[in-house]
């Protein structure tokens, strides 16, 4: 159990997740941090707020993805990074950069997928693909790219600009 500043919520739930922990406990000061364990908990696959004080919060694991699901999750994981990034140019190609807000809050269902990828990875490793590095290596630039696509979101969706079809 540590104590956390509400901006460090995220990268330590994460890890915790990842790590296979089934069970995180957060000690905190600043109600911010509530806040933010409750934006990020959604992003958690299986995962639950069971306790939830004014400084204290207990989450659990109550329905985690289980390890023959993992081919699956690694295609949608794929298929949904795919169907991002064809929905951001399609965005473009009308001109309708409007719809770009909306598609920015697609990256948070990406992490999603690609967090319950990594917990299994991790969780079984050798049991699941021949080099775990490597795909964890993959799984991790379709994070980034998913992080990409909501910044090119987030830039654009205000702007009032035509690309060219050169780019």
């Amino acid at each position: 159990c540590i104590e956390l500043d509400w901006w460090r919520v995220r990268k330590f739930l994460f890890s915790a997740y990842k790590s296979g922990f089934d069970e995180i406990e957060v000690n905190f000061k600043d109600p911010k941090v509530l806040e933010a364990i409750n934006r990020e908990a959604e992003m958690l696959l299986g995962f639950e707020i069971i306790t939830q004080r004014k400084d204290y919060c207990l989450l659990k694991n109550v329905a985690s993805p289980l390890k023959e699901s993992f081919p699956d999750l690694v295609n949608k994981t794929f298929l949904f990074t795919i169907s991002f990034l064809d929905d951001v140019i399609v965005a473009f190609d009308t001109k309708n950069l409007k719809s770009l807000a909306d598609l920015e809050l697609r990256e948070r269902t990406q992490n999603k997928l690609v967090q319950a990828v990594l917990r299994l990875l991790l969780e079984y490793r050798y049991t699941l693909v021949q080099i775990p590095e490597f795909t964890y290596f993959i799984i991790s630039e379709l994070e980034a790219i998913g992080d990409d696509l909501k910044y090119v979101c987030r830039y654009y969706k205000d702007k009032d600009i035509s690309i060219s079809k050169n780019v």
